[in-house]
């Protein structure tokens, strides 16, 4: 949040941080600052998990000892905010990953940074739409954008939705010529309402 994002992860990464002080600012002020002190006691405890299980194999791949990888993995969580586990899941051992370490985006991250980026660069916002899959797949469909299907929605209340049907619910036979016609526009085969009209 202090400097220019200049990368995509830079601009995902500052837009979480202006979610979070956005949404909670001063009631998370104190957490932070007691977070801010306490973070090394849960960090050496994976450091220590996470090492111990997996870092005989990463000196056999690598050559770097337990040590060195516990200090890489303090640098990548101070820097970067990535946990120790997250060191060897993205593989952060390796020289050329280690290079991009603040290129790698954590879910969370992702989930309410780029939520926020997207609502930012769009005039009447809905994160409901974002985190609600039946809106999203309603949307895209009235736009004209290529999407996974959502095929159906359970309510609270127990009655089922069908959004799209399955491709081999079409007529017997159907569904054949209907894949040839898609594959010989050049288009891939992907289910939608337009199987009710094939």
């Amino acid at each position: 949040m202090l400097k220019v994002p200049t990368t995509p992860a830079d601009i995902i990464h500052s837009s979480y941080a202006r979610y979070v002080w956005k949404m909670h600012g001063r009631q998370v002020l104190g957490r932070t600052l007691l977070y801010g002190l306490l973070w090394p006691i849960p960090f050496a405890y994976l450091s220590w998990k996470h090492t111990r299980k997996l870092g005989d194999r990463v000196r056999a791949a690598t050559g770097k000892g337990k040590l060195r990888q516990v200090t890489e993995q303090f640098s990548v969580a101070l820097r970067y905010s990535i946990s120790p586990r997250k060191y060897y899941v993205f593989e952060l051992f390796r020289p050329e990953r280690l290079r991009h370490a603040g290129s790698y985006i954590a879910r969370y991250e992702f989930k309410g940074g780029l939520h926020t980026f997207l609502e930012s660069r769009i005039e009447r916002p809905t994160r409901r739409i974002l985190n609600d899959k039946a809106a999203f797949f309603r949307q895209c469909q009235k736009n004209d954008i290529a999407t996974m299907p959502t095929y159906l929605v359970v309510h609270s209340d127990g009655n089922l939705e069908r959004l799209t049907p399955f491709a081999h619910q079409a007529a017997e036979g159907a569904w054949r010529a209907r894949l040839r016609t898609l594959a010989a526009a050049g288009r891939r085969p992907l289910s939608g309402p337009e199987w009710h009209h094939a």
